[in-house]
């Protein structure tokens, strides 16, 4: 059985021309979607206020996995699982005006569901470097079903410098996490975590792509669907140039793609990437 939890009022992400199934039978799998649940947080900013965020839980017997965010006016600074907590989401926005929102959602599963799984975190280096960007890998033999960056001051303290997040989604190859985002601050430190599931035998993840090159610094979206069958239960966006290394720019949307009753069916994004020949990208992590 399939259902949300509404927090405030719901904002739905459409995509037109998909039209949302409910599952086949989960196949053996390390993670199995049967049973996913969404649970929502959303947000509206107040007069003044420069930045907004929103805390998706799940339930007291339900693991996080995938998650995502959607702003109304409000560009995306950080989304990440909570410090040592499997329980929920954090995201972070940039205000841009006044009455603007945010919605983030968290998929949760039971703990049974989940098999065997582990968690990976770096802690990066102080850059001076406008962009900062950094990526983590799973354990051999285990894919990345979920993740997400922040940054912390010196004294190892959450910060809220960050301006926009130009990358936070799987790796290509769906065997880690990569996270990258502009901060404001040269002693600031980056902090990327990757949750990792075993993989099955034969394989039951699949990692699917999907991009769209960049027009004229417009905002534009790419759609990333799983086969027929199969659910996304992570996934995200990354805007990257044409040797696959991050770019500037900005996004407001980074979804799964589901009405929150029926499963996921891929991931919808919506960003701007600002260097000359990038692409905005759309990566599902997919199960069955």
């Amino acid at each position: 059985m399939y259902k949300f939890t509404r927090i405030g009022t719901l904002m739905l992400v459409a995509v037109a021309g998909l039209v949302l199934a409910a599952p086949m039978p989960p196949a053996s799998a390390a993670i199995s979607p049967a049973g996913i649940e969404y649970d929502i947080d959303f947000r509206q900013a107040t007069p003044g206020q420069p930045r907004i965020e929103a805390f998706p839980p799940c339930g007291a017997t339900q693991v996080t996995v995938g998650s995502g965010v959607a702003g109304n006016g409000v560009t995306i600074s950080e989304l990440a699982p909570s410090i040592g907590i499997d329980t929920f989401f954090s995201a972070l926005g940039h205000v841009g005006f006044p009455n603007a929102t945010l919605q983030a959602v968290v998929a949760c599963l039971p703990q049974a569901q989940l098999g065997s799984t582990t968690r990976v975190t770096t802690q990066f280096p102080p850059t001076s470097a406008v962009l900062h960007k950094g990526t983590v890998t799973c354990p051999a033999g285990f894919y990345s079903f979920g993740g997400g960056g922040y940054f912390v001051d010196a004294g190892g303290f959450r910060t809220s410098n960050t301006d926009f997040m130009t990358v936070n989604a799987p790796t290509p190859d769906g065997r880690g996490w990569a996270y990258a985002a502009r901060n404001n601050s040269v002693t600031d430190r980056l902090v990327v975590t990757a949750r990792c599931a075993q993989s099955a035998s034969p394989r039951r993840d699949m990692l699917v792509q999907a991009s769209t090159p960049s027009v004229n610094g417009q905002l534009v979206t790419a759609n990333a669907i799983c086969p027929s069958g199969w659910t996304a239960i992570s996934g995200g966006i990354a805007l990257i140039k044409a040797d696959g290394t991050p770019s500037l720019g900005f996004a407001d949307i980074s979804m799964p793609i589901t009405n929150f009753i029926n499963p996921a069916v891929g991931y919808t994004v919506h960003g701007r990437a600002t260097d000359l020949g990038t692409s905005t990208v759309a990566r599902a992590q997919c199960v069955r």
